[in-house]
């Protein structure tokens, strides 16, 4: 089911979460940031975090994780597209990877 683009309200209510969990330092936050104010337009329902102990070679530590919303294809196809790549399409899952500043971006 598509969702609409966070309201002014919501994307303050979505980074203030964030702020909670993330450190500064991961550079989650500030990618979060970046995104909602280059796409303020594209779904998306939340944020989640994730970092890797043993990342392997060439991929980044820390991660952000786009909560678009389930069975949206169209919504992770316009965030990939938005960020320069294409979504990877397994079967029935919808999936975008890609690195911004930095930090993993995953839907």
């Amino acid at each position: 089911m598509p969702m609409n683009p966070p309201a002014p309200e919501r994307t303050q209510q979505l980074l203030a979460q964030l702020e909670r969990y993330a450190s500064l330092q991961t550079g989650q936050l500030a990618a979060a940031r970046r995104l909602l104010r280059e796409h303020p337009s594209l779904p998306l329902s939340g944020f989640g975090i994730s970092s890797s102990v043993f990342p392997k070679p060439g991929r980044p530590l820390h991660s952000l994780i786009l909560h678009i919303g389930a069975h949206d294809t169209d919504g992770v196809t316009a965030w990939a597209r938005a960020l320069g790549t294409e979504p990877l399409i397994d079967g029935a899952r919808d999936r975008l990877d890609t690195v911004l500043d930095g930090t993993g971006i995953w839907a």
